[in-house]
C-alpha cells in the first residue's frame, strides 16, 4: 500500500499507533453532525478506511450533472448544494465583467467540468470567440496561470476563491452575474441504487432539521443549499 501510494505521488509518512486518534479527528471534524445511528446507516466505519483503496462506492466531489456523466454514473435525487459559478480574475484587473468581454481572450477551466461543457457550447454560439484553456498541471493550475497572466480569466465560486485569497497572496475576484448555477449531487456506482436512497433519505433529514443549511454556513460563508 505505501508503495502504491507514493507512485501517486503521495507524500507517506509511518505514525505508529495513532490510527484511532487520526479516525477519530477525522470523524469529528467531517462528521460530527451524524448521529451514531446515522453513521451506521450509511456504513461509516467502512467508508472512513476507503479514501486510499481502489474501492469506491460514492463519489463527493463538487459534482453536477451533465449528460455525459449520466451515462456512466448514477446520480441521487436530492441535490445538497448549488455551486454558482462566476468570471473570476485577478483582483487589480477591472476590465473584465462578463463572458462577453473576454471575448479575444483566454479562460482557463477544467477539461472534464461543467464549466468547460458551458464554455464549449456558448462558443459554439458565439464563433469561438473566448480561447478556452484547459487546466492539467496540478490543483492549483488555473490560480498560477493567472497570477502570470498566461490567462485573463477563470469559472469560480465566491466561497473557493475565499478559501484562496486567505492561503495565497495572489488574490482574485468574482465579477457579473452567475454565469452557472450547478446543482450539486452525489455520484454512485450504476447499480448501487440501495445507497442512493439512504443518502437521499440523510439529506432530506439535515434539511429538514436545519444540519445542512448550518453546515454550509459554517465552512462556505453563507447558505448554497438553496439556489442564489
Amino acid at each position: 500500500m505505501k508503495d502504491a501510494l507514493k507512485k501517486k505521488g503521495m507524500f507517506v509518512k509511518k505514525l505508529s499507533n495513532q490510527g484511532e486518534f487520526f479516525r477519530k479527528r477525522w470523524e469529528h471534524k467531517f462528521a460530527s453532525a451524524l448521529s451514531a445511528s446515522q453513521k451506521k446507516k450509511i456504513y461509516m466505519d467502512q467508508f472512513l478506511w476507503h479514501a486510499f483503496s481502489n474501492k469506491i462506492d460514492m463519489i463527493a466531489h463538487n459534482m453536477a450533472q451533465n449528460a455525459e456523466r449520466k451515462k456512466k454514473f448514477l446520480f441521487n435525487d436530492e441535490t445538497y448544494n448549488y455551486s454558482p459559478l462566476y468570471v473570476t480574475v485577478p483582483k487589480n484587473r477591472n476590465d473584465i465583467h462578463s463572458l462577453k468581454d473576454l471575448e479575444g481572450k483566454k479562460m482557463i477551466v477544467g477539461a472534464t467540468s461543467n464549466a468547460a461543457v458551458y464554455l464549449d457550447k456558448y462558443n459554439q454560439k458565439h464563433s469561438n470567440k473566448i480561447d478556452v484553456v484547459y487546466a492539467g498541471q496540478g490543483a492549483d493550475d488555473a490560480t498560477t496561470q493567472l497570477k502570470t497572466g498566461r490567462v485573463d480569466a477563470t469559472l469560480a465560486t465566491p466561497f473557493s476563491i475565499d478559501f484562496s485569497n486567505q492561503a495565497l497572496k495572489f488574490q482574485q475576484k468574482t465579477v457579473g452575474d452567475i454565469v452557472i448555477n450547478s446543482k450539486v449531487y452525489f455520484m454512485f456506482n450504476k447499480k448501487d441504487e440501495k445507497l442512493k436512497s439512504e443518502v437521499d433519505q440523510a439529506i432530506k433529514k439535515l434539511k429538514k432539521d436545519g444540519t445542512l443549511k448550518k453546515l454550509s454556513t459554517k465552512w462556505l460563508g453563507e447558505d448554497y443549499t438553496v439556489q442564489n
